[in-house]
């Protein structure tokens, strides 16, 4: 779960929070974002800040390759992050577990590494701002654009529940070309399984005028790269977690997922 920067596994709660904050520094965060409220090996709360962080594709929950050895238990478990940054897109999670039973294993360089290896309950939230995810496909847009010649003006993200797990969705763009500007739509459709995994089906694309046709004709032929496509959100996870129902949920600002366990 937590990678802890050192070979040897904490003797006290000291050196357990010293080793936690060890392991943030990837994010440049420290043991100061680190709660440890009681004593080794029954803790009353177990607590990690990450808020403000930047995230990048590399930034998982560490994972033991070998035998597990016996930890600790902690009573309560939060791990935190407002206002955190994925890829320019900004997002708040939180996980929250009570009774969480922990051991300490190594990773696949010889380091400590502290597991998750079950709880009693846990609940995930994770939720991506609408703005961030407009700004991350603005850019994305902005970058295709330009490979032909047209320049983004604009770019507005909707969506609506579908069902408990799945979310329709629209954009809708504008763009200038040869002096003319153009709108252009896409609608889909993102869904969430049990297993944590993200499909995207349903694309369609159509355009406004002669202009705006033009430029969804080409982007038809862009649609087989993402029809049906899916993404895990696994790496998320600590290992020992084991959910038992995931919604996935359409707010006014903000897509999220609540998962329990």
């Amino acid at each position: 779960m937590f990678p802890l920067c050192r070979t040897e596994f904490p003797k006290d709660e000291l050196e357990l929070k010293s080793a936690i904050g060890a392991g943030l520094g990837p994010l440049g965060l420290d043991a100061s974002r680190v709660t440890v409220d009681g004593a080794l090996p029954a803790l009353a709360e177990l607590r990690c800040d990450v808020s403000g962080s930047e995230f990048r594709k590399e930034h998982r929950f560490a994972v033991a390759t070998g035998a597990v050895s016996p930890g600790f238990f902690a009573r309560k478990v939060s791990v935190l992050c407002e206002n955190g940054r994925f890829s320019g897109a900004g997002f708040s999670a939180s996980l929250r577990m009570d009774d969480a039973v922990f051991g300490y294993g190594r990773d696949a360089v010889g380091g400590a590494v502290l597991m998750l290896e079950r709880c009693g309950s846990a609940v995930l939230d994770v939720s991506v701002h609408r703005s961030g995810l407009e700004r991350m496909l603005f850019d994305l847009a902005a970058a295709a654009a330009e490979e032909q010649g047209a320049e983004m003006k604009g770019m507005s993200l909707h969506w609506e529940q579908q069902n408990p797990q799945a979310v329709t969705f629209r954009i809708e763009a504008r763009a200038k070309a040869m002096f003319v500007e153009t709108r252009v739509s896409a609608t889909g459709r993102v869904a969430i399984d049990d297993a944590m995994q993200i499909t995207i089906s349903g694309l369609t694309v159509s355009g406004e005028g002669m202009m705006g046709n033009l430029a969804a004709t080409m982007l038809r032929k862009e649609i087989p790269k993402y029809e049906g496509r899916s993404f895990s959100l696994g790496g998320i996870l600590p290992g020992g977690l084991r959910l038992k129902s995931i919604a996935l949920r359409c707010e006014p600002e903000a897509l999220s997922v609540h998962a329990t366990a």
